[in-house]
């Protein structure tokens, strides 16, 4: 310690003797005291603000969620029906049928597979960006229920679909959707998780 310092704590210690030395003192005490209390509360309001900012940012993200599950679910759905409808027009056409005017005949089927299976897959790629790894454990589940929707391919092989394997899947992504779309899944989802 320095003589200068040894100097001013003398010079401290005598002035809180004094009425205006221990005003001074017990004032200094009280500012320290506020510097630590506003530091405490200013930590504990930005603790606060974090804990806010978290849970905003998990509501938005579950309400994402919850419009791609709902939007994927009605395209699966969309792309199911159109099929049956394709394979429904198909079975229509006569077997002697030239192959232009079949065509013809089920121009407005094809057309609504085609853009059933275009949507599906715009869907698709929104789950793969905002879903879950569990979301699309159980969309490519749904999806190998239905013909490949990727891509525009002539001449490729449409199967009919199996609507028992469809049904099955479809409710496993709807447990997905459930769990993981609403802040208190009910206990129905939660079951069916195990």
């Amino acid at each position: 310690m320095s003589e200068s310092d040894i100097s001013f704590g003398r010079k401290l210690f005598r002035a809180v003797g004094h009425p205006t030395g221990t005003a001074l003192l017990v004032a200094a005490l009280a500012f320290a005291g506020g510097l630590v209390g506003g530091f405490q509360a200013g930590s504990a309001t930005t603790e606060a603000a974090e804990i806010e900012t978290r849970a905003v940012q998990e509501n938005e993200h579950r309400e994402k969620r919850r419009q791609v599950y709902a939007d994927y679910l009605s395209s699966a759905n969309s792309y199911n029906s159109a099929t049956g409808a394709f394979f429904r027009a198909l079975g229509r056409i006569p077997s002697d049928a030239e192959t232009e005017a079949a065509i013809a005949q089920i121009e407005d089927e094809v057309g609504a597979f085609e853009q059933a299976r275009h949507d599906y897959q715009g869907k698709i790629n929104d789950l793969y960006v905002y879903g879950s790894d569990e979301a699309w454990i159980a969309h490519t589940g749904l999806a190998s229920t239905l013909p490949e929707a990727l891509g525009n391919v002539p001449n490729r092989q449409i199967d009919a679909v199996d609507e028992q394997a469809f049904g099955e899947a479809y409710q496993a992504f709807m447990g997905v959707f459930c769990r993981e779309a609403v802040p208190e899944p009910r206990d129905g989802c939660l079951r069916a998780q195990n």
